[in-house]
């Protein structure tokens, strides 16, 4: 059964991110239609949102590709977000230094070929 909008809306939710304050890439999108989600929890990895959410009756908001493969074994109930997303651009920074190290080309391929997958 997919989740429509009111559904997520009237649920409340853990917000992974980095910054102390402020909102998430997901939030910018909601904020566009006038919409806004009701932040539970704050969080800085992906793997203490799952938990939480495993443990409680909270939502968390990440990658397909990721909530997929984490919550195999769970229980957590995976569903689509209820709003396009623009896709999310994805960088790569090195030091000019490793540039020609053959342990970062390998890296720099094996990330570039996993973000190409998406």
């Amino acid at each position: 059964m997919p989740l429509d909008l009111d559904a997520y809306l009237a649920q409340e939710h853990v917000l992974v991110t980095g910054r102390r304050r402020g909102r998430g890439y997901e939030d910018l999108a909601l904020a566009k239609i006038g919409a806004a989600r009701r932040i539970r929890v704050r969080c800085q990895r992906h793997a203490a949102a799952n938990e939480i959410v495993r443990r409680s009756d909270l939502l968390a908001t990440v990658s397909s590709r990721y909530a997929e493969i984490v919550n195999r074994d769970t229980g957590n109930q995976v569903l689509d977000f209820p709003v396009a997303l623009a896709p999310l651009e994805s960088y790569l920074y090195w030091h000019a230094r490793a540039e020609d190290d053959a342990a970062c080309k390998w890296m720099k391929a094996m990330l570039l070929q996993a973000l190409e997958s998406e």
